[in-house]
C-alpha cells in the first residue's frame, strides 16, 4: 500500500511566516510602517518564492502569516475597562498588521495582486494570536478552532496563560499557540510549568477536533523563544 501513496497524494512546499511580540501595553501607532518588520524587502523575500501553493507568481509570499501579541493592553487595568480595551486593540492592531503585510505583498509579488485576509482570532486579556491567510489560499483552508487556556492565579485569572489556533491547510494539520507567561528571572521552573499545563489543554482542547487524524504541527511564541515540534 505505501509504494502506491503517490498515486493518492501530492506534496507542495509552503511558506509560513510568523511574528511574536509583546508590546507592554502601548497604543498603537497607525503612522508607522510595519510592513518591514512583518517580512523582508522584496528583493531578499524573492529567495523563498520556489515550491508556493500561490496559482500565480508569489515571488516569495507566505501562504499564511501567523501574528501572536502579547500584553496588548495595560495589564494594571482589571474589569469592565479591559475588555473594552480587548476588543477595541484587537481591532485597531487586525488592521495594522493586515495593511502592513499588504503593502509589502503589492510590492513584491510580481503582478502585485496579492493578498492578506484575517482568517481566524482569539483573544484574551491582552494576549492575541491572528492567522492571515493568502486570498488565493483561502479555499485550502477548513476545520478552523480556537482555544484559550487560563494559568494565572491558579488557573482562575486570565492574565496569563495562552490562546491558540488550529486549522487545516489542504489536508495538514496546523496548531499554533501564542503564550504569556509568569514573569520573573527566577521563576524559570513556574513558565516551563505554565507551558507544560498550557500545551497540553490546548493538545486535549484540539484534538476532539481533529477529524483528519493528522498529526498537527505545534509552534509556540513565548516570551522568551520560540519552538516548534511534531507530536
Amino acid at each position: 500500500m505505501l509504494q502506491h501513496l503517490d498515486k493518492f497524494q501530492m506534496h507542495k512546499k509552503i511558506k509560513i511566516g510568523s511574528l511574536t511580540w509583546n508590546l507592554a501595553g502601548k497604543q498603537p501607532n497607525f503612522s508607522q510602517d510595519f510592513s518591514r518588520l512583518l517580512l523582508p524587502e522584496p528583493q531578499n523575500l524573492s529567495l523563498f518564492s520556489e515550491g508556493g501553493s500561490g496559482e500565480s507568481a508569489d515571488n516569495g509570499l507566505p501562504d499564511f502569516y501567523v501574528v501572536g501579541l502579547q500584553e496588548m493592553v495595560d495589564l494594571g487595568v482589571i474589569g469592565s475597562v479591559v475588555c473594552s480595551k480587548d476588543e477595541e486593540r484587537m481591532l485597531q492592531w487586525e488592521q495594522i498588521i493586515k495593511n502592513g503585510l499588504n503593502k509589502r505583498a503589492s510590492t513584491t509579488s510580481k503582478d502585485g495582486s496579492f493578498k492578506y485576509q484575517c482568517l481566524l482570532k482569539k483573544v484574551m486579556f491582552g494576549c492575541f494570536i491572528m492567522l492571515f491567510v493568502r486570498e488565493d489560499n483561502l479555499k485550502y483552508i477548513r476545520n478552523m478552532h480556537v482555544v484559550k487556556v487560563k494559568t494565572g492565579t491558579k488557573g482562575m485569572t486570565a492574565n496569563k496563560g495562552s490562546v491558540g489556533l488550529r486549522f487545516n491547510f489542504m489536508d495538514t494539520s496546523f496548531m499554533f499557540m501564542n503564550c504569556h507567561l509568569t514573569s520573573g528571572q527566577k521563576k524559570v521552573k513556574d513558565r516551563l510549568q505554565d507551558i507544560s499545563y498550557t500545551f497540553g489543554e490546548t493538545c486535549n482542547n484540539f484534538f476532539e477536533f481533529n477529524e483528519s487524524g493528522l498529526a498537527p504541527t505545534a509552534t509556540g511564541s513565548r516570551e522568551y523563544g520560540c519552538n516548534a515540534s511534531r507530536f
